[in-house]
């Protein structure tokens, strides 16, 4: 009987260098279990092509964000699968903002053994089909499609550069990285000032729209329902996959901005003239090339007059347990 479930570790994930030897223990007492190690883009494109020749139904992420990045650039790049897996995403990283929205809740491990023994019985597990981002960054990139879940800039890139720099190397797990790393970036804000981190003006064009200059502090993008801490920070009410959020470059916008985060984002928070923006798109155009980050992973898009494209990517589904 052919394999269904298949599981791709990223060993050098946060959560998997303490815990990975009772993962493969755990995985010596089932059969219908193909496991593959994998850390790079290359790596993981030929793994997710060899479960696809097993014929896996099942594909099982075991590691963080940006693991799962590469791993929908493989399965809608590459498309190896005739008909794509459902796929069930372990806590297996550092921060895991996308698992903890979209995954399996607990521990790696025992949500691993929870769907190696209960898969077969459907009713345990729903199916949630999820709108995945399509990033099109232009020439000379060398990877020039990427897909993922969550792309921001601005003052969101750079926590991710102080997270990568100053406080990765603890291998903390959980919120509290993100509570560090905010902790740091405010800091810093407060000593260096706003234009140490590129605040100012960006070029965005929103669905049809042509480019216009825009004045932000950092802005968001993202197909998720939540983000840390159980947040929504966006109050857009239009019909659309793509939630987008700007906060504008001076104090103000980010004392109000930081206010909502703690109210829940009360109707004031779209009223004119409002130092912060929100709206569902279908497509985001980014003009001057600013460094991204992509579901945890920073990009550096090569500098050119044509501009960055964000949009709809297709759609994913995830095996979720049922509450």
């Amino acid at each position: 009987m052919p394999p269904t479930i298949g599981l791709l570790t990223n060993p050098y994930s946060g959560g998997n260098l303490k815990s990975l030897s009772t993962i493969e223990d755990m995985l010596s007492g089932y059969s219908n279990v193909v496991h593959k190690q994998a850390s790079e883009p290359k790596s993981i494109a030929c793994a997710i092509s060899e479960f696809a020749d097993k014929g896996v139904k099942v594909l099982a992420i075991n590691g963080g964000d940006g693991t799962i990045q590469a791993v929908l650039t493989s399965l809608f790049v590459h498309q190896p699968f005739q008909e794509k897996p459902f796929l069930a995403l372990l806590q297996g990283g550092s921060n895991n903002l996308i698992a903890k929205d979209v995954g399996l809740s607990g521990p790696a491990h025992k949500a691993l053994q929870r769907l190696c023994d209960q898969y077969n019985n459907k009713g345990n597990f729903k199916v949630v089909n999820r709108h995945i981002l399509r990033l099109d960054l232009p020439a000379p990139a060398e990877n020039r499609v990427l897909y993922g879940m969550f792309l921001g800039s601005g003052l969101l890139a750079t926590g991710v550069g102080i997270y990568q720099k100053k406080i990765r190397r603890f291998h903390l797990i959980g919120d509290l990285n993100s509570l560090l790393a905010i902790g740091y970036l405010f800091f810093a804000l407060a000593v260096k000032g706003k234009t140490y981190f590129g605040a100012g003006p960006i070029r965005l064009g929103f669905n049809e729209n042509s480019l216009s200059s825009q004045d932000y502090l950092f802005f968001l993008t993202t197909t998720l329902n939540r983000l840390i801490f159980r947040l929504k920070p966006w109050w857009g009410r239009q019909y659309a996959p793509l939630r987008f959020t700007l906060v504008r470059s001076d104090y103000r916008s980010l004392a109000k901005f930081t206010f909502s985060l703690l109210v829940g984002f009360k109707s004031h928070c779209n009223k004119k003239g409002n130092s912060s923006i929100s709206h569902n798109l279908y497509q985001l155009r980014i003009g001057c090339n600013p460094s991204l980050v992509l579901d945890g992973e920073l990009i550096h898009p090569p500098k050119s007059d044509q501009p960055i494209l964000v949009r709809d990517g297709g759609v994913a589904s995830f095996l979720i347990d049922k509450k």
